[in-house]
């Protein structure tokens, strides 16, 4: 592999703090170290008090800890060093600054120093986009999903699946080579076939959990629908523990979407305020209303809330494809009729407090609910393409077999494998590898 340039960065958060840390990695450490830490080299692994000075002036800069990683047995495979400063602005900026110093150092892109571990076989890519997603973990659900795709239990299911596909193949392609040409069809493919049904269920069981995945790393999308001046917008206040849409008596206040993130029982909920649905609007608000049309269609669960005085409008529910909770809201002013249309499952009061803890409750339930179904690691959405190919390969596979086309069999089995193994990112990630990196932190 090609020598690149030694790159450097804070890895630590920005910002005053007890400690920074900053990572320097590529061939140029030990110039780093010779310059900006003088004296005896550092035990490798062994963190060490220094003195860290300025690699031109000599000027000391701070006293920290060096901790020095020889390559290949790094994270990014290369020579690293780690530089334990004081977090002060200025202590951090003083190291940075020094850093760009020394000759053959810049400054790394975002992700570029786990780019580095993938591209020297340290991480495949299912675990680079398991610690990108936990870098990024914003609730208990996210780190504890993460953190086992980061760790290679992903990698693994993909491993364990690629090797049966090839121990198959390698089967069927031996008993071709080897066979005398009469004798082919008394090969027996039943062994082949058991590893390729295997494979495919638990292609299947990963399939099936996706959608959970996604409830897990982007949220369980709520919206609160109705129409206007239902008190959608006091709901989501309450919800949220804080004024994030506007309340007011006039109707059609709410004219975009409002979107809170909260964390129920573990669960990253999106919890969206659209405007109130009707019919007569001025050409903002209409406009409002077409926005909230379009989220009703990508909600997991809506919560269609109707007063006395806000009749929940009349075929508005019609394209949802999540769950609907109806709610009687101002129960306060009005009870529900008996003669209601919409029978509503739940009586609300956001202005005495009757029955939010319960609503409050329904809909952590329901984000739990959406994510049931993971056993150990969910697959992202990008995978589903991947692995759906790959199930096709193999029902291919085990149609050529059934017709004791044998070479056609294993021809399937090699696509199959070709399509774990861009999941893996061993072929053909090129056109994907800058987006997942984008999304990482600098220094990371």
């Amino acid at each position: 592999m090609e020598d690149l340039e030694t790159i450097f960065a804070l890895s630590s958060g920005s910002g005053a703090a007890g400690v920074a840390v900053i990572r320097v990695s590529g061939d140029a450490v030990g110039t780093v170290l010779d310059r900006m830490v003088p004296g005896s080299a550092p035990q490798p692994r062994v963190a060490t008090l220094r003195t860290i000075r300025d690699p031109e002036s000599s000027e000391v800069l701070d006293q920290g800890i060096v901790l020095f990683m020889p390559g290949p047995k790094s994270f990014t495979g290369e020579d690293c060093l780690e530089l334990h400063v004081h977090g002060g602005r200025a202590v951090t900026r003083a190291v940075l600054n020094a850093l760009e110093k020394v000759p053959g150092l810049r400054v790394a892109d975002a992700g570029e120093f786990t780019r580095r571990a993938f591209e020297r076989g340290r991480m495949d890519l299912t675990s680079v986009e398991g610690l990108g997603e936990l870098v990024a973990a914003e609730t208990e659900a996210q780190r504890k999903l993460a953190l086992r795709v980061a760790s290679g239990a992903l990698e693994k299911i993909y491993l364990d699946m690629r090797g049966d596909i090839v121990e198959a193949r390698a089967f069927l392609e031996s008993q071709i080579d080897f066979s005398d040409e009469d004798d082919v069809a008394e090969i027996d493919t039943g062994p082949v076939r058991q590893k390729i049904d295997s494979v495919r269920q638990r292609i299947a069981a990963l399939l099936s959990g996706a959608p959970a995945g996604r409830v897990i790393r982007e949220g369980f999308r709520v919206v609160l629908a109705g129409a206007p001046n239902v008190g959608k917008s006091s709901l989501l206040n309450y919800l949220a523990g804080r004024e994030a849409a506007i309340v007011a008596v006039e109707a059609g206040t709410t004219r975009d979407i409002v979107e809170v993130r909260l964390e129920l029982n573990g669960q990253l909920v999106l919890l969206q305020d659209v405007a109130g649905i009707r019919e007569a609007a001025g050409a903002v608000e209409a406009e409002g209303i077409r926005r909230a049309r379009e989220a009703l269609l990508g909600a997991d669960l809506v919560i269609a809330l109707e007063s006395a005085d806000a009749p929940f409008p009349r075929g508005a529910l019609d394209s949802v494809i999540g769950t609907v909770l109806k709610v009687w809201a101002k129960n306060d002013i009005s009870a529900e009729p008996n003669d209601s249309v919409m029978k509503h499952e739940m009586s609300i009061s956001v202005k005495s407090g009757v029955g939010l803890a319960g609503l409050t409750a329904r809909l952590a339930s329901a984000a739990a609910d959406a994510a049931v179904g993971i056993d150990s690691v969910a697959v992202h959405l990008r995978h589903v393409g991947w692995l759906s190919a790959a199930d096709m390969k193999l029902a291919g596979a085990l149609s050529y077999l059934s017709r004791d086309e044998w070479e056609f069999g294993a021809d399937c089995l090699r696509a199959a494998t070709d399509e774990l193994d861009v999941l893996l990112g061993r072929i053909g990630v090129e056109d994907v590898l800058d987006v997942i990196f984008s999304r990482f932190c600098i220094g990371k």
